[in-house]
């Protein structure tokens, strides 16, 4: 087994590269974060970046409600970018970066669940990301959160491998945690959690040579490597790139005690995504969580930074005002499952020796049914895909394409466009746009676009636009489609 080990992930990590590929589509969905990732690439290439931050901060601040920060952390940006650079904004070469980065996270993944687990264990963890069905969505999107499951899961094994090789002259490992962690907050914000992590090692660390009255003050100096290390580098970044994710702040006037309520609940049952699609999902789901607190109930103190990692994300998102997907917790994702299957050895273990072989073969058996179940339903999910031509509705779907193409050709430069997604609708047509959901922030526009699958969401609904129409306002249709029809708005003289 050791000297096939790496035979096995090569493969693991080839057939996912090709699911994945095959799963991709030419379209995307309508949420509106990728458009930004893609502009902010665009103004990097056009060296644009100040026109860049000044139109979409007219989006955002003209829109009905705050939806979204001035400028994404610039990391996801800078990845596309060679991408923008020699295609343009082709969609199937920038998800592209999310299948490579995916089969780097495996490999990442394989080495950590190796040092913990048994090599059979740790190719079952690794098989069950390769073929799982919610990732495969995951990486049908053009967002920072695939390649920022790599980076922090390699920060993560960073961190836990320097507890394990503290020693005198590790200021090379220290830059080099310090650069991951880096690279992690530059394409997410809450990748800063990862010095949590770090900070609980330290301070063990501390805690311990204290104990053992050896130089405490050489090792503060080396220890705050990582930290300089990261610092010397957001300094650089700030001094060429904006930091509008700043404006986050401005969410947390939102926060409520209520919202905090309720987002406990539902962020705890929303871990159980991981196994959509999946036979049983519910059971499957309840099943893994009590396995997982035997896992950390064995881990114990060892492993403080990961459930510190573990549990200061999840106080995050469920403090944060606005309901988020699946994809907010991919980064805690892998321990869950490492954190489970530790839970199923150390289970087997309160069994006589004589009876600890047959269930291992139990445990190892449910998790092969599992890793089948997923194969068979990506592969039938990129099998589909194919014969459908890669198609997937949304804003490059053929009447998105007809309307994109009508408001480019056929409306004056500057022009501003009323519509739902108002980041896609710069994107591809090149005219400012803000969303509306009412007709008293209509004045600053020159046309309203609806799109019908959306009535009534994040836009005035189609039966509603009539009364629009007032003694200061005159709105007249001068387009449709099947799925868009668009407005004149014209300015009356009182």
């Amino acid at each position: 087994m050791k000297n096939n080990k790496w035979l096995f992930v090569f493969l693991l990590v080839l057939l996912n590269f090709g699911i994945s590929f095959f799963n991709i589509t030419r379209g995307h969905n309508w949420g509106g974060d990728f458009s930004q990732y893609i502009m902010q690439a665009q103004s990097i290439v056009l060296g644009s970046i100040n026109e860049f931050m000044l139109r979409n901060e007219f989006t955002i601040n003209q829109s009905s409600y705050l939806f979204a920060p001035n400028s994404y952390p610039w990391g996801f940006p800078l990845l596309l970018t060679p991408i923008i650079y020699l295609f343009g904004i082709k969609v199937l070469a920038l998800k592209l970066v999310g299948v490579f980065f995916y089969s780097a996270f495996l490999i990442v993944l394989f080495i950590f669940a190796s040092l913990r687990l048994k090599e059979k264990d740790a190719l079952l963890v690794t098989a069950f990301f390769a073929f799982n069905p919610s990732m495969q969505i995951a990486i049908n999107n053009i967002l920072a959160d695939i390649p920022f499951l790599f980076f922090s899961t390699l920060s993560i094994f960073l961190v836990d491998k320097y507890s394990s090789i503290e020693r005198e002259n590790n200021n090379k490992f220290g830059i080099l945690i310090g650069i991951i962690i880096f690279l992690s907050f530059t394409l997410r914000a809450n990748g800063l959690l990862l010095f949590g992590a770090l900070g609980l090692i330290h301070l063990n660390i501390f805690r311990r040579k204290k104990e053992e009255n050896k130089n405490t003050l050489k090792w503060l100096k080396l220890s705050s490597i990582p930290y300089i290390s990261f610092a010397i580098l957001y300094i650089i970044n700030i001094y060429f790139l904006p930091n509008g994710q700043t404006s986050y702040y401005l969410f947390l006037s939102d926060i409520t005690f209520s919202a905090i309520v309720d987002n406990i609940p539902d962020y705890f049952s929303l871990t159980s995504e991981i196994f959509t699609d999946l036979p049983g999902k519910e059971y499957i789901y309840w099943l893994f969580l009590f396995f997982f607190v035997l896992g950390v109930i064995k881990r114990g103190w060892q492993d403080i930074h990961i459930h510190f990692y573990i549990i200061t994300t999840y106080i995050l998102f469920i403090i944060w005002p606005f309901w988020e997907q699946f994809r907010w917790l991919y980064p805690i994702l892998p321990f869950f499952i490492l954190f489970g299957i530790d839970g199923m050895v150390y289970f087997v273990q309160y069994f006589k020796p004589r009876n600890q072989k047959y269930f291992t073969m139990i445990y190892r058996g449910f998790l092969m049914f599992l890793i089948i179940s997923s194969f068979s339903q990506v592969s039938i999910t990129a099998k589909n895909n194919m014969a459908n031509n890669r198609f997937e509705s949304g804003p490059f779907d053929p009447n998105s394409y007809q309307i994109f193409s009508y408001i480019r050709d056929e409306t004056p430069e500057n022009s501003v466009i009323v519509f739902f997604r108002p980041r896609v609708m710069r994107m591809l047509t090149n005219r400012d746009s803000y969303l509306s959901l009412g007709c008293d922030n209509l004045m600053s526009g020159d046309y309203v676009v609806l799109y019908e699958p959306s009535w009534g969401n994040y836009q005035i609904h189609i039966d509603q636009i009539e009364q629009c129409n007032s003694n200061s306002l005159m709105l007249q249709e001068i387009k449709r489609n099947p799925d868009y029809r668009v407005f004149s708005i014209t300015l009356l003289s009182p």
